[in-house]
């Protein structure tokens, strides 16, 4: 499974959350991770339907699992990924 964080340079939340995901990956170490910024990634931001920043979406293979968007907190985030990795 891997998690794709939908970000941009600009986005103030999508800064917050870079630390958020640091410390919840180390928890869930099988789980990949691809950090993509919309502005250089148009055609996967386009393919995966991102609308607001950031947005986190788990994929199984080509199959999307779970998606998530915004400024969450380290617990929020983390339960998050429990119930869908």
């Amino acid at each position: 499974m891997k998690l794709l964080k939908f970000g941009a340079e600009w986005c103030g939340p999508c800064k917050t959350m870079i630390k958020v995901v640091e410390k919840a990956l180390d928890k869930f170490p099988s789980l990949e991770f691809e950090d993509i910024d919309v502005e250089d990634n148009i055609k996967l931001t386009e393919q995966y339907n991102i609308k607001n920043v950031p947005t986190f979406v788990i994929i199984d293979g080509d199959n999307e699992v779970a998606r998530i968007s915004g400024s969450l907190t380290q617990n929020k985030f983390e339960e998050w990924l429990q119930s869908n990795v």
